[in-house]
């Protein structure tokens, strides 16, 4: 059987317009693909989200704050922060729901940027609700540790700095606090 020939100008037409559309096909995707790297920046998704974080070593052991809670919701919060210009006070409570342990420190002076606060002026406490009788609270040795204001930004309401400490119980436990860092927001 002998076929017909194929009408040569219609076929090197079509050939010539899906050329055409494969390049224009291509031609788009190139552009959305350098569109899209274009508008990528170093941005922060969330400009206005923070996390608060406590972390230290509680006897050479790592300790960060934490909350575990079945409430959908409120949930908890590991973390409670109060600022007050006039009277000065800087306060944080920080907890670790697991390890049943927390921490109050507190700023009763104004205080500068990269100034150790005036130990006088401050109050730091330790907490073990799994000590028994009157155990639980640890009170401080005043004669160690320091309190230091590393970063403060009064626009986005940050306070970050450094702790460490020393206390004991009733129970002549005693507790070393070291390597503190926080930064919260308040």
């Amino acid at each position: 059987m002998i076929q017909e020939p194929l009408n040569d100008g219609n076929t090197i037409l079509q050939h010539k317009i899906m050329k055409n559309q494969i390049d224009l096909q291509l031609l788009v995707f190139s552009f959305l693909i350098l569109f899209m790297f274009s508008c990528c920046q170093n941005e922060d998704p969330c400009p206005t989200c923070f996390k608060d974080i406590v972390r230290c070593k509680v006897n050479g052991k790592e300790w960060v704050s934490n909350c575990a809670s079945n409430d959908p919701l409120f949930g908890c919060n590991s973390i409670k922060t109060k600022y007050n210009n006039d009277p000065p006070f800087f306060e944080f409570l920080a907890f670790n729901d697991k390890l049943g342990d927390g921490f109050h420190l507190i700023s009763r002076s104004s205080f500068k940027l990269l100034d150790t606060v005036n130990q006088y002026n401050y109050e730091r406490s330790y907490y073990n609700k799994n000590k028994i009788d009157d155990c639980h609270g640890f009170s401080i040795d005043t004669s160690v540790g320091f309190f230091i204001i590393k970063k403060f930004d009064s626009n986005s309401r940050i306070i970050k700095g450094e702790f460490e400490f020393e206390c004991f119980n009733n129970c002549k436990d005693t507790i070393s606090i070291s390597d503190g860092y926080f930064a919260l927001s308040y």
